[in-house]
This record gives structure tokens, sequence and C-alpha cells, in this order.
């Protein structure tokens, strides 16, 4: 389950999710929606998602990078 599928479940679909590498994300609305408005409404289930949630700033930076990766056909113990 994705970010934005949680996001929808518990009613918010009017928000759009940008990640920004590490745990990071970016939220934003959609045009002519208020996000100061739409987190307002939601907090109580945003802070069950997020362990916090701040303003955006140039100031943010990606500590670090997660990434999946597939392999096929490597044993585990190589």
């Amino acid at each position: 389950m994705t970010l934005k599928d949680i996001l929808c479940s518990k009613g918010l679909l009017t928000i759009k999710v940008h990640p920004m590498g590490g745990n990071l994300v970016l939220l934003s609305p959609l045009e002519g929606e208020d996000i100061l408005e739409i987190l307002k409404d939601a907090e109580g289930c945003l802070h069950k998602v997020f362990s916090s949630l701040s303003p955006w700033s140039e100031e943010v930076e990606v500590d670090f990078r997660i990434k999946w990766i597939t392999i096929m056909g490597i044993p585990l113990h190589a």
C-alpha cells in the first residue's frame, strides 16, 4: 500500500504526494485547494501516518536515499 493509498483511505483525496528522497515527502493540494485547511482538518489522522509535519523550507536537506532493487538469479548467500 502506497502513501497515496493510505491518504485516500483516510479521505484525503485532494493531497498530492511528491517523494523528496530519504523518508521525506512534500504534500501539495490539488489546484484550488488550501493545503493548510486540509492539514488542519485532517491533523488527527495525519499524525498517525507521519512522525512529524512541517512547512517546506529551502533549508530542508535529504540526509540519505532509500532505493529498493530487485536482483534475479543470484543466491542470497552469494
